[in-house]
Formats: structure tokens, C-alpha cells, sequence
């Protein structure tokens, strides 16, 4: 048995007990605890026979002897030692100014409408069809993707679509903005206690609605917020505006502005900070920085503007998979009490733009179809764009998290594979769970905790289960609590069924009467690489 499929089971106790599986790949071996341990403090390794040397060596010399010596050293040469302590307090100084400000992340709420804007797949298509402007291919259309998209049956729609007939208007986008924007704002602030006038940076994202006076104007005026506080609206940036607002946010939370121009002689201290902070930061005025402060980061898309009522099908893909909601976080620099408080710490943010590249640039495009209608068009290229925009992100990041270890021999398999030919040699795919098992506050055992679905108890189907991934899957969530429904067409070699499931349907799922026995009713699972 290869080691990914490797299983330790213990002993089931009384009856009726479970049986508990550990995935034996889920934990490094001994061996390699021990390699990364020995590699992640070579340098006290190293240092070690130095420091016995000298302790030794001091050892033979009397503590008054030793004290003695260093008075008569100094003593001897007044303008040494103030030079040395000048220097030892320029380069303390330099080190805590050019050290970045650590930024915490105090909480964050999601907008959840009320029950007014609910809307079940039967009602978005009863909606679709009353509006009289789509064909019955681009219904059944429509409904064929409600059904593979994954979306329940409690999904939100603003107000303006959901009336009979739909009136979308700038009044209803802007109503649909301020409730998602100002009720996440709302619970984010109640849950946190901050004050509004505490808050001193703003970031606001929305890609396709961007009225005048802005979204960010929106919040300044409704909250109140003081005269200097720092706002940014960006739009048009699609899904990764929310990581990218955050990036911003703690950007300006980490650079210090020491002078508004480019030319000050202390310019070269900001490279450290990337352009575009930089550039934002010199729109401040001189001796202005965003110290222990707050920066809300709001995070929506709009609705009411932005439906297609046309029949192009890129475009209605837009109408199946989006809904209203949104979310507000609130980041902070402060220390003592806030960062006790805060729910985590933001060590590292990693952009990579692909914009270069045609067809990563035109995936998700807003433009006009044939009749004239406005619609943001998905290319079928979406997937594979984002795929390589993940490897591109995993890439960069990875240097930045991954202990020294792993990387070494992540180089040491990339070297030996195109420097000396050995094709033999299989690449080395590093352990990121790695990274956390050698912290001391975030273990395997906590990791393994983390539940999937955190809320309610759900009904789901899992296709592909008499395979590997699709099993671990679902015995997962099965140990949480849900009803799993696992279906294959063949039998599952890991693992007897009682393990993973409560029923195995052997079946051939492109028979739609078997499709019909294994349905989950509410969440649905596939794995399968042909289905």
C-alpha cells in the first residue's frame, strides 16, 4: 500500500462506538520532524561549539578581573566608547523606524438580508421567466446551472429584482448598497466596540458599481468619520478586489510618510513598501502617518445595475452565480489591549497580476452583446486563468512561509531533476501544514479540528467515493456530523464503506434514474473526473 493511502485504525470501543481513522500522511515522520528541526536552528547549532569555546575560555579569568579590563578599555579611550554608543543608538533608531508595523485583524461581519430578499431557485426562475426578455433554451439554460452551481435554497436578491415587474434604478442600487455596506459596517463596529471617529483608513471595493459621490463618500458621511481620515474606492478589480483592498489597508498601516516628496534623502527607506502605497502615501501631508489606528476594509458587489437581460450565455452565467451580500473587516496597528483582542495577526499578503496576458485579461469582461445590452461576459477560459494565477500566488508565497527546510529539499529535487537529468526523480511537492505543525500555537491536532461546515448538519452527496480523495472527503464530514450519500462505480479499496458513508450506491451516474437515487437534496460533491 502506497504511503498516501496508508491508515492506522484504533480499536472500536463499546458498541455503537465510531471508529476513529487517522490519515498517517497528515503527520511527518520522526525522521523528518527531526531533519526540519535540526535545519530550522542550525544557526544555534553552529554557534553552540563557538559559545562553549568562549564560555571556557572566560571561565579561566575571574568575574572582577573581566570587569576590570573592559573599565581600564574604556576609560583608556573616551572617544571610542561614545562613538560606540552613538552608533549602537543610530542603529537602533534606524531598526525600529524601518521595521514595519505589525497589523492585526480585530474581526470582521458578513451582511446577511433579511427575510424580504430570499430567493429559492424556484422564485429566481419564476422572476426570470415573468421578465419576458429570455428564450426557453436560455431558461433551461439558466436552470441547469442553478442546479450545478451549488447555491441553496436561501440565497438573497435586492429588493428591485425581486419586485413584479423589476424596476433597477440608480435610487434601488444605492439602497441595496448602503444596507449591505452599512449593515455589515454596523456588526463589525458592535462586535468590536470600536468608535467610528477611531477609524483612520477606509477601503472600499465594488467592481461594477461605482456611483458619484463614491462608496467610501457613503460610509465618511453616514458614520460621521473625521475630516483626515484616508478613503479609497476601488472598482472594476473583480473577485480579488477583497484581497487586494486588504493589502492596501495594510500597506498604509505599516508605512510611516516622513515627507511628502520623493526627493527627501529618506526616500530610500520606503522601497521596503510597494509603489503603490508609497504613492498613496504621498498624497498626505508632511509628518502624517496611520499610527495606532483602525483601517475598515468593506468588501460588496452590487446587483440592481448590474442584472443581464439579455441571451447571451456568458452573461447569464453572471445572473445564476452572483447575490447580494458583502462583508466588513477591521484591521488594526495598535498594540496592548487591540492586539490581545485581535483575532489574528497579517503576516503576509502575496499580488501577482496577469494582466498581461490576453486571455487571463479578457476571462471576465463587461461589455455589450449584439442587442445592445450591458452584461459581464465569462469567458470559458475562467477556470484555467484562475488555476494559474493560484500556482503563480502558491509560488510566491511559498518562500515566505515554508520553513528552510522544506525548501532546500524543494531545491535540492529541483536541481537534481534539471541540472543533472534525473527524470527518475520525483518532483518535491512541500508540506504546507509543515509551516503550522512547527508553531507552537497552531498545531496538526488543531488543524484536524477545523470543521468544513461549521454551522448546520447538512444531507450531502459525494460522487467518486471508491476513490481516494473523494473517501477522506467523505469520512471528514462524516465525523462532523453530516449524512453522507457516496456513490461510485466501483468499490472503495481504502476503506470499508461504514467508515466513510451511511450509504454507497454502486452505480453508473450517467443513467439519470441513478442520478435521482444518490441525490443529496441540498449539497452535492463531485469528484469524478467524467461525470
Amino acid at each position: 500500500m502506497s504511503g498516501a493511502a496508508q491508515q492506522q485504525a484504533e480499536p472500536a470501543g463499546a458498541a455503537g462506538s465510531p471508529t476513529v481513522i487517522r490519515n498517517a500522511r497528515h503527520r511527518p515522520s520522526t525522521l523528518k520532524l527531526c531533519y526540519h528541526l535540526a535545519v530550522s536552528n542550525s544557526l544555534y547549532l553552529l554557534l553552540a561549539p563557538f559559545a562553549a569555546a568562549l564560555a571556557h575560555r572566560l571561565s579561566r579569568h575571574p568575574l572582577p578581573d573581566l570587569a576590570a579590563a573592559a573599565r581600564s578599555a574604556l576609560t583608556a579611550n573616551p572617544p571610542l566608547a561614545v562613538a560606540l554608543l552613538g552608533l549602537a543608538a543610530v542603529l537602533a533608531t534606524a531598526y525600529l523606524a524601518r521595521r514595519p508595523r505589525a497589523v492585526y485583524l480585530l474581526d470582521f461581519a458578513c451582511y446577511k438580508p433579511g427575510p424580504e430578499h430570499v430567493v429559492t431557485r424556484e422564485t429566481f426562475m419564476r422572476q426570470s421567466a415573468a421578465a419576458g426578455v429570455f428564450t426557453d433554451e436560455n431558461l433551461a439554460f439558466q436552470r441547469k446551472i442553478l442546479e450545478r452551481s451549488g447555491l441553496g435554497q436561501g440565497t438573497y436578491f435586492p429588493r428591485a429584482v425581486l419586485n413584479s415587474p423589476p424596476n433597477p434604478c440608480m435610487a434601488e442600487a444605492r439602497a441595496e448598497a448602503e444596507a449591505v455596506m452599512f449593515g455589515a459596517i454596523d456588526q463589525v463596529l458592535a462586535k468590536t466596540g470600536v468608535r467610528a471617529r477611531d477609524i483612520g483608513v477606509v477601503v472600499v471595493n465594488c467592481s461594477l458599481f461605482n456611483p458619484t459621490p463614491s462608496l467610501s463618500a457613503m460610509i465618511v458621511n453616514h458614520y460621521k468619520l473625521r475630516g483626515n481620515v484616508a478613503s479609497y474606492n476601488l472598482g472594476g478589480m473583480g473577485c480579488s478586489a477583497g484581497l487586494i483592498s486588504i493589502d492596501l489597508a495594510k500597506q498604509l498601516l505599516q508605512v510611516a510618510k516622513i515627507n511628502s516628496s520623493r526627493s527627501h534623502p529618506n526616500w530610500s527607506w520606503q522601497q521596503e513598501a510597494s509603489r503603490e502605497a508609497v504613492d498613496v502615501c504621498d498624497q498626505m501631508g508632511p509628518g502624517q502617518v496611520h499610527r495606532n489606528t483602525y483601517a475598515l476594509v468593506v468588501s460588496m458587489e452590487n446587483i440592481t445595475l448590474n442584472w443581464y437581460w439579455g441571451n447571451n450565455r456568458s452573461m447569464l452565467m453572471s445572473n445564476c452565480l452572483f447575490r447580494m451580500g458583502g462583508a466588513a473587516v477591521l484591521l488594526t496597528n495598535r498594540g496592548g489591549a487591540a492586539r490581545r483582542r485581535a483575532k489574528y495577526q497579517l503576516v503576509h499578503t502575496v499580488r501577482t497580476h496577469q494582466g498581461a496576458d490576453d486571455r487571463a485579461y479578457r476571462c471576465v469582461f463587461q461589455e455589450e452583446d449584439a442587442s445592445g445590452r450591458v452584461g459581464v461576459a465569462l469567458s470559458k477560459d475562467l477556470m484555467a486563468v484562475a488555476g494559474e494565477a493560484l500556482k503563480t500566488n502558491i509560488t510566491t508565497l511559498g518562500p515566505l512561509v515554508l520553513p528552510m527546510s522544506e525548501q532546500i529539499l524543494f531545491l535540492a529535487s529541483l536541481v537534481g531533476r534539471r541540472v543533472f537529468g534525473l527524470r527518475s526523480l520525483r518532483p518535491y511537492l512541500p508540506d504546507f501544514k509543515l509551516a503550522m505543525a512547527l508553531n507552537k500555537e497552531y498545531t496538526y491536532a488543531e488543524l484536524e479540528k477545523e470543521p468544513y461546515w461549521p454551522f448546520e448538519k447538512l444531507r450531502i452527496s459525494i460522487t467518486g467515493a471508491g476513490g481516494f480523495i473523494a473517501s477522506h472527503i467523505a469520512r471528514r464530514l462524516k465525523s462532523e456530523g453530516h449524512y453522507i450519500i457516496a456513490s461510485d462505480w466501483k468499490k472503495n479499496e481504502h476503506m470499508t464503506e461504514e467508515m466513510f458513508c451511511h450509504e454507497f450506491h454502486l452505480v453508473d451516474l450517467r443513467v439519470m434514474d441513478n442520478c435521482l437515487k444518490v441525490e443529496g437534496r441540498r449539497h452535492l460533491l463531485l469528484s469524478a473526473e467524467r461525470l
